[in-house]
């Protein structure tokens, strides 16, 4: 009875840490999918104002790091020296799965990549990110210092 318990309780944390995952790691490929720019890819600024915006929080490095590993190893992003792009593969399903329209709408955007996303996640590949932590946290603060200006 108690290894029963313990089991589901073992389970529940899995699925917890699980769920976890697959919310950061869509997060973080919506915000290439929108800042993603055909000649340059998303800049990791333009990935961390994005990331505020659509979800009022500021993504940590570690969240980046292991969000993006999961996606790289679902073959949907990659980087090309300091950027971020979506795969062929991928865009070609995003354009026949996801409804463009004139003003996206990223809750829904957000539940199909989910269930796609939950389709594809397998083990992270290891893959040296070209965008070191310290270069993270600079972009950080470049776009905390913007909003002086607004403020």
């Amino acid at each position: 009875m108690v290894f029963i318990m313990l089991l589901a309780l073992i389970s529940a944390k899995v699925s917890e840490k699980s769920s976890r995952l697959i919310s950061t790691a869509v997060w973080l490929l919506q915000c290439i999918i929108h800042c993603e720019r055909e000649k340059t890819g998303a800049s990791i600024d333009g990935i961390i104002a994005f990331g505020d915006y659509i979800n009022h929080a500021i993504m940590e490095y570690a969240e980046f790091s292991m969000a993006f590993h999961h996606l790289y190893a679902a073959k949907m992003v990659y980087l090309q020296g300091r950027t971020l792009r979506t795969t062929q593969s991928f865009q070609k399903w995003y354009r026949e799965n996801v409804p463009q329209g004139k003003r996206p709408a990223y809750d829904k955007e957000a539940k199909k990549l989910t269930a796609y996303l939950e389709q594809k996640i397998s083990k992270p590949v290891s893959r040296k990110i070209t965008i070191s932590e310290t270069q993270f946290n600079a972009a950080i603060r470049r776009y905390q210092e913007s909003w002086k200006d607004k403020l």
